[in-house]
């Protein structure tokens, strides 16, 4: 994802090098430019994740409708034993959205945002890594 930004990011001023030559000659700022090129590809972004997200809930609420209305099929059992359940609570469409939200602002990132988004990764994988550890010590040793 980080790579469609930059080469995005890099077509758009390829293209339109001769618009941002006028705002510079005018006195617009590289950092003015780089903020509505941001905020562009921040909208773009949004867009393709809520059609994505959208799509996701449509396709488990189809998949559950089928489940409920072919109980007792051979079909909907083999789809049981492959994937299990369909339905997801409304957490789980909650979820769906949180990650469309989470992924489109983290694909809009410059380089001063870099380091806070690299700690707080490591430091869920660091929370993760003690769970592994940690829940055998206290729940299945004892």
């Amino acid at each position: 994802m980080v790579l469609t930004v930059i080469f995005a990011t890099r077509g758009a001023l390829a293209s339109n090098r001769h618009i941002i030559e006028v705002l510079h000659f005018v006195g617009a700022e590289s950092s003015f430019v780089a903020r509505e090129f941001q905020k562009h590809f921040l909208i773009i972004s949004l867009k393709g994740a809520l059609a994505g997200a959208v799509l996701a809930a449509l396709f488990f609420g189809l998949a559950a409708w089928w489940q409920s209305m072919s109980i007792a099929t051979p079909e909907s059992d083999q789809a049981t034993a492959l994937f299990g359940s369909f339905t997801i609570d409304w957490t789980g469409y909650v979820g769906i959205f949180i990650t469309m939200l989470v992924l489109a602002i983290r694909g809009t990132f410059h380089s001063e945002y870099y380091t806070p988004v690299e700690v707080t990764g490591l430091y869920w994988h660091f929370v993760d890594i003690v769970w592994v550890f940690l829940f055998p010590l206290l729940y299945l040793v004892a």
